[in-house]
């Protein structure tokens, strides 16, 4: 799978970019698990990072919460993982759900955030702001 409008340099004009971004690339993101394209899934990580970094300077990371819901697991997935340290009950439950009915990579995925989550093992940045 190529995209060669995966953009690493990425830069917002808004919030509505941003999220439109983080979504997007998600999507991609979560088929290259499939596929095995490790560097496009890379950049898209890189995006997806980007995308949230912005978000949360502007104050808005709560507006992943209704991509807790969407259609495509990768964006769901991404969303409970960011939104982990401010909607933690709810992004648990996502990625529950995630790693009890997704199968293959994304399945291991959830169950392991979930793992290293409740062991205290992801410390996000958020104090600091931040930095990618």
């Amino acid at each position: 799978m190529k995209n060669k409008n995966v953009k690493t340099k990425e830069k917002f004009r808004d919030v509505e970019h941003a999220l439109k971004t983080f979504e997007e690339y998600a999507v991609i993101q979560a088929k290259t698990y499939e596929t095995g394209n490790y560097r496009l899934g890379n950049k898209c990580h890189n995006l997806i990072m980007r995308a949230l970094v912005y978000l949360y300077e502007m104050g808005c990371v709560n507006c992943l919460e209704p991509y807790l819901s969407h259609s495509e697991a990768g964006v769901r997935f991404e969303a409970a993982f960011a939104l982990l340290p401010f909607l933690g009950e709810k992004s648990e439950s996502v990625l529950e759900d995630l790693a009890a009915n997704s199968g293959g990579i994304m399945g291991i995925n959830a169950q392991t955030c979930l793992s290293r989550w409740k062991s205290n093992e992801i410390i996000f940045p958020y104090e600091d702001g931040w930095h990618w």
